[in-house]
C-alpha cells in the first residue's frame, strides 16, 4: 500500500505542476490519496478485532505491542490529521522541483 501511495504522490505532483494546478489542490489530493488506504487498514484492523486472531495489519512487527484498539483509533486520527499533510509536503517538494524542471509558473504560486 506504501508503494501504491508513493506512486500516486509522484504522479499527482508531477502531474499537477505540468497542467497548472496548485499547492492547494495537492493538499486536497493528498486525502484521496490516503482515504482509500485508510479504509483497507480500518477494515483490516476490524477483522482482527472480529476474528480474535492478530492479522497483517495488526501483527506484533507493525503495531509494536500496541492493543488492537490503540493501533485502530491511531490509525483513523493518523489518517485524518498527520498522514494526509506528511504526504501533502512531499508532493509539494516534488511539485517544485518538476515545475522548476519543465520551467512551469505554477511554482511561484506558493
Amino acid at each position: 500500500m506504501t508503494a501504491v501511495m508513493a506512486a500516486g504522490s509522484v504522479y499527482l505532483s508531477i502531474w499537477c505542476s505540468r497542467h497548472g494546478w496548485s499547492y492547494w489542490d495537492l493538499f486536497i489530493f493528498s486525502y484521496f490519496i490516503t482515504v482509500p488506504y485508510m479504509a483497507v487498514e480500518v477494515v483490516g484492523l476490524s477483522l482482527a478485532g472480529l476474528s480474535g486472531r492478530p492479522n497483517i495489519f495488526h501483527a506484533p512487527e507493525y503495531s509494536l505491542g500496541t492493543p488492537l484498539w490503540i493501533h485502530l483509533v491511531g490509525h483513523i486520527v493518523g489518517g485524518v490529521t498527520w498522514e494526509p499533510w506528511m504526504i501533502w509536503l512531499i508532493c509539494c517538494v516534488l511539485f517544485w522541483l518538476s515545475a522548476k524542471i519543465h520551467g512551469s509558473q505554477a511554482a511561484a504560486g506558493l
